[in-house]
């Protein structure tokens, strides 16, 4: 329903005096009233239109209104639509038959229009909500559809990629192929100059690079189309590790690593040789990236009854707590500054932790004793039972292939001199272009393809890149983005921190296909992007671009200085640019201390509980203490918990209030019981405080519709305030009548009153009066705000009145009156007086748990030991567990009665773990009755936690008295 649309309201009488004094009543922009004469005229109406409310009368000649709100009753369209009856005799009779034929409230003659507009309104409301809620649903509906069409499409995407990447990999293959025979060829021919030789040697690297890359890919594809399957060998496990760490002898001896190997005589193991080789391999290659020229590099093989491990530690940075979860998963790269020289897909480590994991073993990382990283692996080294076991046997061709690609890109690039050329007096004032490549062929190839017609300089990474552009100002700075330690990207955020290299333009140059990376480039200072593969055309004509732009800019920039042309109109653009800024800052200043001061206030009013609760346990914890000081302990602990309690409570009620999600129960209420129950709450801190607290309440006002609860809450939360601002010897007066067809609830107080300028924001969220450090009076600023929102949903008001600072304050709550003594009769007398009874009166004999077996399963030991202890004190028999795997584990073994699980919980939280127990055997479990204890107390927690398969859902913080009476209801010992 959109918000201009008319809601339609059906008024039937007979008397058309009847129908215009209830249109008179009624007329708002927002309602469409539809006036009918008799019982039938309104059935033929409701075939057509949907009404959010029904006004009828109930004496109507032919088919009075009784008749034709049975019909409307039998009907599914109307079968819940509100009807309100409407007749000037007040017969008890007439009353019971109304409310059984379906009538939702009952009014007599002469209506009073207020009484009549607020009961209206409540179902014009609800009528609206329904709808949106109907919209909604609808658009749910849609939405999972199209979801669920979305899910198939991923599938045949996932599908079709699997096959693409296999596909692609192969036919790389073939080319690669046909490039590095003839290359391989070529070298080994004579008659090649020492230039061509060379050239050709960078193309076979490169290729041989490429190809390791191409085998990996395929690799992965293989492993999720789920088409890798092992093939056990017999095998000496120690002769793997030593072969595999002798690949790297050579490499090893280039970068004056020392790599070593400690290993048992022989391990006899049963495994996929060529999968543990590949393993062995990554391993190693990625120990040797991230080691440091002159660092260490140990395997080390420790054999058990049934499983083996396989260890290999580096000297290099290590792996950060932050990266070890992800340091196993495709296409992850770490950030590591040693890697930065060496290439790579990423897929060398998830290749060797999905190839354990075929085995049945598992891999791991955490940092060695002499510091670097050591990896784990540990698997079983018999093959399963009934695996077919093939004999050892030479090496394959693919290992033997495989060794040289890996230590071909772990080999740092040949050393490569830059040759710029001769030195020709014609290039002394050509543009200086310098070039940052961590790839020396790539530098090489870049400044020679410049050299005809630019100076180059050269740098290897981004520092260095950024310390040359300082000193030698060029004409352009050509960089790759990948490089370590310092990117190109960190390079032009540096560069264009710099006003002397302002007018620098940078190219950048990189292999990554990413538009939005481009974007934010281009946004942050870069003034070209090229993608590589590129053409060396392609590259001066871009370099010469950007060059020809800078001078000419130089040029102009020259003229103007000499001129001195005017720039005043520049300069007042500038200025009124400037102000605008600063306007804009300025309010996004305060905005954000407004939020620092209530993250202050939230901090405040949170850690200073915090302070007495910790202070008097250690205290308590000395033993030093005496009786008195002991109890006057407890009691501090016990206040500043319920303090703080209160605190959270109110920024749950907050978020439910900013999310539209604070529901109200309603029943008859007594606003006698409710506010006296809010008076005792507040007593002791009225008397501690010396203040006097009054109270004239009519014990006949009469009845309200209302959340009892909520409506003590709105009291409680008024009289405290006015505590907070009244000094000690004053008085807060409460005072309950009523007015008309409202009661009224009006507190007062002669405090620190409330000035004119912050009258108007006084039920305003977060805000306060004071807001310095110095302020007198704690809280949040919610509860004001809490308050008034509560009355309204009740479909009352609330204001506040004030003369002045100085001079008290008075808020008055305002509530729509209910017929008491129609529904006195209605329900036999029975009004709602929960808040007449304390919660000691509730709870004053807590029942008999002798004998009943509660398992309690909460990761915190603190909660842990004050349930067993709460439950024990009953008679119950408790065991208590940390996790789901204990549970399970004391299901087994206990065989509770009765089971109380937190949901939050490391690792396994308690959906799963009532997953789990709803899959065991029915004499294992399958139905013991489970109760969520958590702090997640919204109602969408509640209603997931009792789908999940659990029969209560209690949030903490929790009364212990509450607890067991929860338990001892659920497991049948009371009723």
């Amino acid at each position: 329903m959109e918000n201009d649309e008319k809601i339609k309201v059906l008024l039937v009488d007979d008397r058309p005096e009847n129908l215009l004094t209830l249109e008179a009543v009624l007329d708002a922009p927002t309602l469409e009233l539809v006036k009918v004469h008799s019982g039938a005229e309104a059935l033929k109406h409701i075939l057509t239109d949907e009404f959010a409310v029904i006004l009828m009368d109930v004496r109507m000649p032919e088919m009075d209104g009784f008749e034709t709100a049975e019909l409307l009753r039998k009907r599914d369209k109307t079968k819940h639509t509100p009807i309100i009856f409407l007749t000037g005799f007040r017969n008890e009779e007439d009353l019971y038959r109304g409310y059984y034929a379906g009538a939702v409230d009952y009014l007599f003659r002469p209506v009073v229009p207020e009484v009549l507009r607020s009961k209206v309104s409540i179902f014009v409301e609800l009528y609206r909500k329904n709808q949106l809620l109907k919209r909604n649903a609808e658009a749910l509906q849609r939405k999972s559809r199209e979801l669920g069409t979305l899910y198939e499409k991923v599938k045949q995407l996932d599908e079709m990629r699997t096959r693409f990447v296999a596909n692609l990999s192969h036919e790389l293959r073939t080319p690669l192929a046909l490039v590095l025979g003839p290359l391989e060829k070529l070298l080994g021919e004579n008659g090649l100059n020492e230039k061509q030789k060379r050239e050709i040697e960078v193309v076979a690297r490169n290729s041989r690079i490429l190809l390791k890359h191409v085998d990996d890919l395929l690799t992965i594809s293989k492993l999720e189309a789920a088409k890798v399957e092992l093939d056990y060998q017999e095998c000496d496990l120690t002769q793997l590790v030593r072969s595999a760490a002798a690949e790297f002898e050579i490499v090893a001896e280039e970068r004056r690593i020392h790599i070593s190997a400690e290993c048992p005589p022989s391990v006899p193991a049963q495994v996929d040789v060529e999968k543990i080789e590949a393993v062995l391999r990554n391993l190693i290659s990625n120990a040797f990236k991230f080691t440091p020229d002159g660092g260490v590099v140990h395997c080390e093989v420790k054999a058990a009854e049934e499983r083996a491990s396989i260890s290999v530690q580096d000297s290099g940075p290590g792996v950060p707590l932050s990266m070890r979860r992800t340091i196993f998963d495709r296409f992850w790269r770490g950030t590591s500054s040693g890697s930065g020289r060496f290439g790579g897909t990423g897929l060398g480590l998830a290749i060797a932790k999905e190839f354990i994991e075929l085995h049945g073993g598992a891999i791991k990382v955490e940092d060695a004793r002499e510091g670097g990283a050591l990896f784990t692996v540990e698997l079983p080294i018999m093959a399963p039972a009934g695996a077919v076991v093939g004999s050892a046997h030479s090496r394959s061709e693919v290992a033997s292939a495989a060794a040289p690609l890996a230590v071909e890109e772990l080999r740092p690039s040949p050393s490569v001199k830059v040759d710029r050329g001769p030195d020709r007096p014609e290039m002394k004032d050509a543009p200086l272009v310098l070039v940052t490549e961590d790839n020396p062929e790539m530098l090489r190839f870049i400044t020679e393809s410049l050299a005809a017609e630019y100076r180059t300089e050269a740098a290897l990474d981004g520092e260095e890149g950024l310390q040359k552009a300082l000193a030698l100002r060029p004409d352009l700075i050509l960089s790759d983005i990948l490089m370590a330690p310092k990117s190109g990207e960190e390079m032009v955020r540096e560069l264009r921190a710099r006003p002397e290299l302002d007018g620098v333009p940078v190219m950048l140059l990189t292999a990554v296909a990413d538009g939005s990376l481009r974007t934010k480039l281009l946004k942050e200072g870069a003034q070209d992007y090229l993608l590589k593969p590129f053409s060396i055309e392609e590259l001066l004509a871009r370099v010469s671009n950007l060059v020809t732009v800078k001078r000419a800019r130089e040029a102009l920039q020259r003229e103007l200085e000499t001129t001195g042309h005017n720039l005043e109109g520049l300069i007042q653009e500038l200025a009124q640019r400037t102000r605008s800024e600063q306007a804009a800052r300025t309010e996004a200043e305060e905005a954000n201390r407004a939020k620092d001061r209530f993250l202050a206030a939230v901090s405040h009013e949170l850690r200073t509980p915090l302070t007495g609760i910790l202070g008097w346990c250690r205290l308590l914890r000395g033993g030093n203490l005496d009786e008195d000081t002991a109890l006057r302990a407890l009691d501090t602990i016990e206040r500043n918990t319920k303090l703080q309690s209160q605190l959270v409570e109110e920024l749950l009620d907050i978020s439910r209030i900013i999310s539209g999600k604070l529901r109200l129960d309603l029943h008859p209420v007594g606003l006698t019981a409710v506010i006296e129950a809010a008076l005792d709450a507040v007593r002791p801190t009225a008397e501690s405080s010396g203040i006097r607290l009054n109270s004239t309440l009519d014990p006949a006002a009469g009845l309200v519709r209302g959340d009892p609860d909520r409506l003590q809450q709105v009291v409680w939360n008024l009289v405290s305030n006015a505590l907070k601002f009244t000094p000690a010897g004053g008085d807060v007066s409460v005072r309950l009548a009523r007015l008309n067809s409202h009661l009224e609830i009006s507190v007062s107080d002669t405090g620190r009153g409330i000035s004119g300028e912050f009258l108007p924001h006084v039920f305003e969220r977060f805000r306060q009066a004071d807001t310095s450090n110095t302020q007198t009076n704690g809280g949040l600023g919610l509860g004001l705000a809490i308050a008034r929102h509560i009355v309204e949903l009740h479909g009352g008001s609330v204001r506040a009145e004030s003369p002045g600072e100085g001079k008290g304050a008075t808020f008055t709550v305002t509530l729509p009156l209910m017929e008491a003594e129609s529904l006195k009769r209605l329900r036999g007398g029975n009004t709602d007086s929960r808040h007449s009874r304390g919660v000691e009166d509730r709870l004053a004999h807590a029942p008999d748990l002798k004998a009943l077996r509660v398992l309690v399963v909460d990761d915190e030991a603190d909660t842990r030991d004050m349930l067993t202890v709460a439950l024990g004190n009953c008679g119950a028999d408790v065991s208590a567990v940390a996790s789901t795997s204990e549970a399970l584990e004391a299901i087994e073994r206990f065989q509770p009665d009765v089971m109380l699980s937190d949901i939050k919980m490391p690792g396994e939280d308690g959906y799963i773990l009532m997953r789990k127990l709803r899959d065991l055997e029915t004499e294992k479990g399958a139905h013991i009755p489970a109760i969520a204890l958590t702090a997640y107390a919204g109602v969408e927690d509640r209603l997931r936690a009792l789908s999940a398969g659990f029969q209560r859902h209690v949030s903490k913080p929790v009364e212990p008295a509450e607890l067991v009476q929860v338990v001892a209801n659920l497991a049948g010992r009371i009723q």
